[in-house]
């Protein structure tokens, strides 16, 4: 008896954490606006995929959450629809929504109020909906405000914030590059200033935000909210970039010494570096060294017996090359097909996505579809064997073999 006693408590117990969170309707979408209708609510749509992370993240750590489900429950009827099956299809074709988890607040009738985009924490969810439902808060009040010369800093945070919901880069970019005219580096040092810069501005490895928190590395790393990671998230791609842009338009010595510029932000191993290196020599035309390059990685990972990563070689020899039009029927590509069919030959037990991704390509270039279509099958074979499950984007592609 004192066991059942504990049993039934723990099944209360766990159905009051569960339904604390947002409460999401069974029912259709025609029967959500008609019960948001009555009981004189909006609407609030998650429209996701099985396939989406993010979307996952949401309905996991942030719909539970009793702060979310207070406050949703209270001010929408709150449905999830999946973009790829049954009303979620035509809904998504409606609203335009290519990305996910996209989170609609719609009135009854159905007019869109606001839209957000990706998994986000719960403050910030609740940030949204409150957005969503004062018109004042939404980005055609900001930018009236703005044209009218608002231009206190958490004014202009709350604007960026809205302008990059909205995806409109050139405008957050432009912000930026004004905002910076009124300050002096020194003011990076003060956490709501450097969030609006680095909101708002494109950091490159030679701009003077850029090489002003390079040299005040310290300062900036042991501010709240930066730490190691927050430093090197915001440090590594511009040097990245930048000696991406050296590989290209360089010499080798500029190269060697874009390293040793960047090691701080980015401390290349001997693959990277011959990463850069291939990238050099494709760009100055010298195949053969670019080839050797890439066969010597390749070579290096199936000594260490890791097929797979000496099959990504081979893909991303396809990817570096992608707008090389001079490429295909030259005698560096029947090298590399070659190349890659002996390595698919030789591997074909193991784990060599890559190598498939390969061959897809290099048949699609040759315009061999029933090559193209053998190997993209084998492909996704691996794929599910791998992660469980065929990727929509997968998909796609021999769905574009199908109709060459």
């Amino acid at each position: 008896m004192k066991k059942l006693i504990l049993i039934t408590v723990a099944i209360l117990c766990t159905s009051t954490v569960f339904s604390q969170g947002i409460q999401f309707e069974h029912g259709t979408l025609a029967e959500a606006f008609e019960k948001a209708k009555k009981e004189n609510k909006w609407v609030f749509v998650d429209t996701y995929t099985e396939w989406c992370g993010p979307c996952k993240a949401l309905s996991k750590r942030v719909f539970p959450q009793k702060k979310v489900g207070d406050y949703f429950n209270l001010h929408f009827v709150n449905i999830k629809l999946d973009a790829e099956k049954g009303e979620g299809i035509e809904f998504a074709k409606k609203y335009n929504i290519n990305a996910y988890p996209t989170l609609l607040f719609l009135k009854p009738n159905g007019d869109v109020m606001y839209t957000t985009k990706g998994a986000v924490s719960a403050d910030v969810l609740i940030g949204d909906a409150k957005i969503a439902m004062n018109p004042s808060l939404q980005l055609t009040a900001l930018e009236k405000r703005y044209a009218n010369g608002e231009r206190n800093l958490d004014f202009l945070l709350q604007y960026c914030a809205e302008l990059r919901k909205a995806e409109k880069t050139d405008r957050i970019l432009k912000l930026g590059d004004a905002y910076l005219e009124t300050i002096e580096m020194k003011d990076l040092l003060n956490p709501k200033v450097l969030r609006m810069v680095i909101g708002s501005h494109k950091l490159t490895f030679k701009g003077e935000v850029y090489q002003f928190m390079y040299a005040n590395w310290e300062k900036f790393e042991a501010m709240e909210g930066i730490g190691k990671d927050g430093m090197m998230y915001y440090m590594e791609r511009p040097a990245r970039e930048y000696l991406g842009e050296v590989a290209k338009k360089g010499s080798i010595e500029e190269l060697n010494k874009g390293f040793e510029e960047v090691k701080r932000a980015y401390n290349t191993n001997n693959d990277t570096r011959d990463i850069y290196y291939s990238l050099h020599h494709l760009e100055q035309g010298r195949m053969n060294k670019w080839y050797d390059i890439h066969m010597k990685r390749m070579n290096a990972s199936i000594s260490e017996l890791d097929y797979e990563n000496a099959a990504n070689v081979l893909s991303f020899m396809i990817y570096q090359t992608k707008n090389k039009t001079d490429l295909k029927g030259s005698k560096h590509f029947k090298r590399l097909l070659k190349t890659s069919e002996k390595f698919v030959k030789e591997y074909e037990d193991k784990q060599i996505r890559g190598a498939y991704k390969a061959l897809i390509n290099l048949y699609k270039m040759e315009g061999n579809k029933q090559k193209a279509l053998e190997s993209v099958d084998t492909y996704l074979k691996q794929v599910e064997m791998k992660f469980g499950k065929v990727f929509p984007s997968d998909l796609k592609l021999r769905e574009e073999i199908e109709n060459m």
